[in-house]
């Protein structure tokens, strides 16, 4: 079945009026479209011929084809009923009136489908035919070089799917599915999305091709696999109507499917749906789905035209114009157009029509005026502006000649559509890419069910300029592989670049490029984003710090009490108790108290060359000295008392003060080496001690166990000392300095296996370990402070009558033998000496020994 229109000039047409079945042969299945873009050329070429000021004198006709969308089949029918007819016979043919005698071809509107256009565009170049789509958008009929006389008022599937992936882009969505045709157009358009989308990091959960060689009865295992990937809401359908309309009722029916997808519609679909369908059911599964449609310019009055169309419309001489419309009423109203037997159906009247038809915007309205308005510009040309068939152009009836003469003037053609926009082809010979954002709204209150299809933006080559914020509309689909990871997280990148999981970086690490944690550099920490590094805060002991306050106030304390119980001993200097406990070794050891109580300052004040220097030296020389002195003291009385004999001259001469100031000089000498050795192997320097989110300035080798370095030796002493003391807690009762010596050195060790452990423990809390070692020197001096001299100062000032020799000598009873030689060491002690007793109590020539 072929539609006609007579005329001088012939332009065939495209048209998928029928559906085919899957061996591409036409069946009686009508399509509404089909119809309308039938009345739409119709309308256009009945416009024309009554207009003058178009092609003036010159009668436009037509020869529309039904592709029924096969491929094969309207290769069959242009071969067979056009370019046989029209070009290579030069006979009229479908009741031509004689007056016109052979026709001009001037070229082809169609196809629609893009396989039905390849085939097409492949026989019509061959006869130099140029060639118009409406609807074929599959970018290879961009390429010139296989398509040369390819025109189309629609831009190629390229653009589409770049709006597509704007789209999806400006959505944040990341993983979506594909449902396409297994045909040209959809597997081509499917390969353009999946690089488009694979250069915005967006995968592709799952991609289905549908046969368009197999019949389905449904499409349910479409979206049962879609289900399979649960995060991928997202679905773009790149197929065609009948298909969309069988996904949309498996969506209906399949347990958990209605509402959980967002479709995408891709042109073929898009605003098309539904439109003569009679089961409505899965419009619950189309609610929310976008679509993408180049923009049409609509013609005027063509809604009007087919609502005023009846079944007399085309009857008798005017039925070869639509010879589809008899066929279309007859489904639509149910009717027979038999006038004898109707099997069951009522006769068809002639006033028959569809009312309520409903039209859509296609570009079959563009195609058809750029041949018109080329063909205009083209009879000025050839005819000098004379109106009618002139002698040039009825040479060339039955020719090639005048259709590859309108390739060259359609290339250039521009013209005002009814909508007043300006189209032209581009260098590609396509329509320029804009394409309508629809949105399908079921609330929408039209009786229409097409038109609940709302425009809600336009894309362009610029991107997408929305009418109303679909984002607020759409913010409850979400359709993502994994969720965005938090702040100070890396994404770890799975087989598909848009799934992950999320590390969280350590308290060193910052997130680089958002894909892996990096170690800052030593002297950085990250930054509050945790996107990069900045420099760390560096700090010191400051006399605000309330370690520093403590530790500065215990030294503080100790050097008042220092300095008053070195008043009493300067004041008492001449009595029984200070020279009896040896005044110059006192006096040494409270010079080892000052330096030790230094520390407080050296340790706290701002790290340098000199202060880190005075650091080694206080906390080295003081103790050494402090317990140096303590150890003389000892062992001055364990020699004395633990004797067993009478002294010799020689060895009471070692025991006078200076010679024991000198051996005390000595063991603190030794000291003196270590320390030096230590500054000259180690320079004291200061250095940042960097911790995880700060840094410390402070000074080298006093942080660690190289602080043993300074304090070994003083620890040494302390034991010797304090087994000295032990061996020597025997001696007259009155004569307490052993007893003194030994509570001390008690003392003291408690105090440092106290204060030791705080100090290696604390590994990063540097104030904390600084002020650990300033205390425990401090407390160490304190204690040797109070333990040995407050109590001889309490006696001092409190009890002078008791600071005598007698009362210092006082004897033991219960060592007789012993109790003789204290009362002759007493009588010694009254004239400031001590002389050698025999066994028998009787003494012999003195000798001047300071005890």
């Amino acid at each position: 079945m072929i539609q006609y229109r007579d005329g001088d000039i012939l332009i065939a047409v495209a048209i998928p009026v029928s559906k085919s079945n899957a061996e591409g042969r036409c069946i009686n299945s009508l399509y509404q479209i089909g119809i309308q873009l039938v009345e739409q050329v119709n309308m256009i070429i009945e416009k024309v011929n009554s207009n003058d000021d178009i092609l003036p004198g010159v009668k436009l006709g037509t020869i529309m084809i039904n592709s029924c969308n096969s491929d094969s089949h309207a290769l069959k029918v242009i071969v067979l009923d056009v370019l046989r007819k029209y070009l290579i016979s030069e006979t009229c043919s479908y009741n031509c009136s004689k007056e016109y005698g052979s026709r001009i071809l001037a070229g082809v509107v169609g196809g629609a489908r893009s396989s039905v256009s390849m085939q097409l565009a492949r026989i019509l170049q061959v006869f130099s035919i140029p060639q118009v789509s409406y609807w074929s958008t599959s970018p290879d009929l961009s390429d010139k070089k296989l398509f040369e006389y390819f025109f189309r008022t629609v831009p190629p599937d390229i653009h589409q799917t770049l709006a597509i992936t704007e789209f999806i882009t400006q959505m944040k969505w990341n993983y979506i599915s594909i449902v396409y045709d297994d045909d040209q157009y959809g597997v081509r358009g499917y390969s353009e999305l999946l690089r488009h989308l694979k250069n915005v990091n967006v995968c592709i959960a799952t991609a289905i091709p549908l046969d368009r060689t197999r019949e389905y009865s449904d499409l349910n295992f479409v979206v049962e696999e879609l289900m399979e990937k649960d995060n991928a809401r997202v679905v773009i359908l790149f197929v065609t109507r009948p298909y969309v309309e069988m996904i949309m009722q498996a969506a209906y029916v399949v347990p958990g499917a209605l509402g959980k997808f967002s479709w995408i519609g891709s042109d073929r679909w898009s605003g098309l749906l539904p439109i003569d369908h009679t089961d409505d059911s899965y419009i619950e599964s189309l609610e929310g789905a976008v679509g993408f449609k180049p923009k049409f310019s609509f013609t005027k009055g063509l809604e009007e035209h087919m609502r005023s169309l009846t079944l007399e419309t085309y009857t008798g001489n005017r039925s070869n114009l639509n010879p589809w419309w008899p066929e279309y009423i007859r489904h639509q109203k149910n009717c027979s157009l038999e006038s004898g037997t109707t099997h069951g159906k009522r006769p068809c009247n002639k006033d028959e029509g569809i009312p309520d038809f409903v039209t859509i915007n296609t570009a079959i309205g563009d195609a058809t005026y750029a041949f018109i308005n080329s063909l205009d510009q083209y009879h000025k040309d050839v005819c000098n502006n004379k109106p009618g068939m002139c002698e040039e152009l009825k040479q060339k009836a039955g020719t090639n000649k005048v259709a590859s003469d309108i390739y060259r003037y359609m290339r250039n053609i521009s013209f005002l559509t009814d909508e007043g926009r300006v189209f032209m082809f581009d260098e590609n010979q396509d329509a320029k890419p804009i394409y309508d954002i629809l949105y399908f709204d079921k609330n929408v209150d039209s009786t229409s069910l097409v038109k609940r299809w709302r425009n809600v933006g336009i894309y362009n080559e610029d991107g997408i300029d929305w009418t109303i914020n679909l984002q607020s509309i759409l913010n409850s689909t979400h359709s993502t592989c994994s969720q965005p990871c938090k702040q100070g997280q890396a994404k770890i990148a799975e087989e598909k670049i848009c799934c992950w999981f999320c590390q969280t970086c350590n308290q060193r690490e910052f997130v680089s490029n958002g894909t892996q944690c990096v170690e800052c550099l030593r002297d950085e920490m990250p930054n509050r984003t945790k996107n990069g590094c900045e420099p760390i805060p560096i700090r010191k002991m400051e006399f605000r710090d309330y370690y520093t306050i403590a530790s500065i106030s215990i030294g503080i304390f100790g050097l008042i009490c220092t300095m008053f119980v070195t008043f009493v001993y300067l004041k008492f200097r001449q009595t029984a108790i200070v020279r009896a406990s040896g005044m110059e070794l006192c006096f040494f050891v409270l010079f080892g108290i000052y330096i030790t109580l230094l520390s407080c300052f050296t340790v706290t004040t701002t790290p340098s060359m000199i202060s880190c220097a005075a650091t080694r030296l206080t906390l080295s020389l003081g103790p050494a000295c402090m317990y140096a002195g303590l150890l003389m003291k000892t062992f001055r009385v364990v020699f004395i008392f633990q004797s067993k004999g009478i002294l010799s001259t020689r060895t009471k001469a070692y025991l006078e003060p200076m010679p024991l100031l000198l051996l005390t000089t000595c063991v603190v000498f030794v000291q003196v080496i270590i320390a030096v050795g230590w500054l000259i192997i180690h320079a004291p320097s200061s250095y940042i001690h960097y911790c995880e989110n700060d840094g410390f300035l402070t000074c080298k080798h006093i942080l660690d166990v190289q602080l043993f370095v300074g304090l070994a030796y003083p620890f040494v002493i302390i034991i010797i000392c304090t087994i000295l003391a032990t061996i020597n807690r025997n001696v007259p009762t009155g004569f307490r300095e052993t007893l003194f010596v030994g509570f001390t050195m008690y003392t003291t060790c408690v105090t440092w296996i106290a204060f030791l452990p705080l100090f290696f423990t604390n590994s990063t809390d540097i104030p904390k370990k600084l002020t650990t070692i300033s205390i425990a020197l401090s407390v160490s001096a304190i204690t040797v402070l109070f333990c040995l001299f407050v109590p001889r100062c309490y006696t001092m000032i409190f009890y002078p009558e008791v600071n005598t020799a007698e009362s210092v000598m006082a004897p033991a009873g219960s060592f007789s033998t012993i109790s003789r030689r204290h009362t002759a060491i007493s009588t010694a002690c009254a004239d400031n000496r001590v002389d050698s007793v025999d066994s028998n109590g009787t003494r012999p020539r003195s000798t001047s020994v300071k005890v």
